[in-house]
């Protein structure tokens, strides 16, 4: 089934929504509520211990004129709605794709062993994502982020983004497993971004201090320049080490 875009080509119709720290899935669902206060909306979760019906009540409350529904991901089958939230593409074994490892004597009785990674939660996350008739938001943690959403960001699909750091996401250039998260600095103005396996790897990048945006990074020219173009500044000196 393909997904219908909603108004042109710059809207696309899936969006990749960043929680923001320490922002509870209540608040991330009202905001996204908020972009579309006319349309009935249907909540997916992998797991049916994230967002519970009395959640879906209060929520239903402040939200009067519309209808919102509350479903797994197994039970949408077949089921469509306006706009689609999926609440919780993150890592984990209660994330999407879920990593609680199959019973090793029921892996033994398959017929077919699917070697693509995660095959049956790809076949759900494709369940949960063509649910929608105008649009779909996944709703991720920054530095807990699924590696579906990783799989979309990383190969550049057309997918929109709400609560993007100012630096598009950057895969860690030391673990290469990682990616660079926005982090806050002791003092005002301190901002930096570090891999996403903090603490296990240290790998960081310093923000420009001029735009307090971009971050440095080494052009041709073995200059360390800011990445945000609307300021491209020469760091005086960066430590290679």
């Amino acid at each position: 089934k393909k997904i219908n875009s909603l108004k042109s080509k710059k809207n696309y119709p899936l969006t990749i929504y960043y929680k923001e720290n320490n922002e509870n899935i209540e608040k991330s669902l009202q905001n996204i509520i908020n972009l579309n206060p006319k349309d009935n909306h249907m909540l997916l979760q992998r797991n049916k211990y994230i967002f519970s019906p009395n959640n879906k009540m209060q929520l239903q409350k402040k939200n009067k004129n519309i209808i919102i529904k509350l479903h797994t991901v197994h039970a949408a089958k077949g089921l469509e709605e306006d706009i689609v939230i999926v609440i919780d593409v993150n890592r984990g074994k209660l994330g999407f794709p879920s990593e609680i490892e199959d019973d090793p004597v029921l892996d033994l009785v398959k017929k077919d062993r699917d070697e693509i990674s995660y095959a049956e939660e790809r076949r759900l996350f494709y369940v949960a994502i063509t649910r929608a008739k105008k649009k779909v938001f996944l709703i991720t943690d920054k530095i807990n982020q699924s590696s579906f959403v990783r799989e979309l960001v990383e190969n550049n699909y057309d997918v929109d983004y709400m609560n993007k750091d100012e630096v598009d996401v950057l895969n860690c250039e030391e673990c290469e497993i990682g990616w660079m998260v926005r982090r806050e600095g002791r003092n005002k103005d301190e901002d930096f971004y570090s891999c996403s396996n903090f603490p296990l790897c240290n790998f960081t990048y310093q923000i420009c201090r001029d735009c307090n945006k971009g971050i440095f990074k080494k052009n041709n020219y073995s200059e360390y320049m800011c990445t945000n173009e609307q300021c491209l500044s020469i760091a005086p000196h960066i430590c290679n080490k």
